[in-house]
């Protein structure tokens, strides 16, 4: 896209839809049933259409919430949770820098 021109951080869709917008719906699930747990009733009330997801684990999001800290550093949902998400990642295995480039800190 951004060769064509086109900023995917700043495209919004017939409905106003954005990444920034996904990202931080998701982010609800890093916050209330955390990386890798199941989603559950109890844990994920809070979130939107938590029950399409029960019984589902939370995983990937944590390159989401990173690449969304870096993007939308004034998104306090998002970036709440930046520091878990970095954590997360680091743990265990090798922070892939062509994926991630450098971190905003």
């Amino acid at each position: 896209m951004h060769n064509a021109g086109i900023d995917a951080y700043d495209y919004r869709g017939a409905h106003k839809q954005s990444i920034e917008m996904a990202t931080q719906y998701y982010a609800c699930y890093g916050k209330c049933v955390g990386f890798e747990k199941t989603v559950t009733a109890d844990n994920a009330r809070a979130c939107p259409d938590y029950q399409q997801y029960m019984g589902q684990i939370v995983n990937g999001l944590e390159t989401d919430i990173v690449m969304g800290g870096y993007r939308f550093p004034e998104n306090a949902p998002i970036t709440s949770l930046e520091a878990s998400a970095k954590e997360h990642l680091a743990h265990g295995q090798a922070i892939d820098a062509i994926r991630f480039g450098r971190w905003r800190d």
